[in-house]
């Protein structure tokens, strides 16, 4: 982690992932490979994700984190703040099995809850 954000993150237990492009002279593995690698080392993990990959509109989600929970074998919570009800949340956990079907659901889950911000938010409309 660089700093100054290693002062704030190491403290409260962050991890940091090395993101630096690869090659032949640093074969490192991947980010999926790399998450995968924290859950397996570590008892206990938590992650939070925005799988949209940007504060801006993107109507293609980055699926890492679904690999991620598939491949650690670690279950997805979706959270969520709705500013139209004024509540947040978090879903009941469930584990990855069929990437089309998960997908789809996680997309009609989202469909139902207004951000803040509905101008910059969009699901994914390959699963819709």
């Amino acid at each position: 982690m660089r700093f100054p954000f290693n002062l704030l993150m190491r403290p409260l237990g962050g991890i940091g992932i090395d993101r630096s492009a690869r090659g032949p002279n640093n074969e490192r593995p991947g980010f999926t490979e790399a998450m995968t690698e924290l859950f397996n080392k570590n008892e206990e993990l938590i992650i939070v994700v925005t799988p949209e990959g940007t504060r801006g509109r993107n109507d293609k989600w980055k699926t890492g984190f679904y690999h991620i929970a598939k491949a650690a074998n670690v279950p997805i919570c979706m959270g969520y703040v709705d500013y139209k009800n004024k509540v947040t949340g978090v879903c009941k956990p469930f584990y990855p099995t069929d990437y089309e079907k998960d997908m789809k659901m996680i997309m009609n889950f989202y469909k139902t809850i207004t951000p803040k911000f509905p101008e910059n938010f969009a699901v994914d409309r390959e699963f819709q």
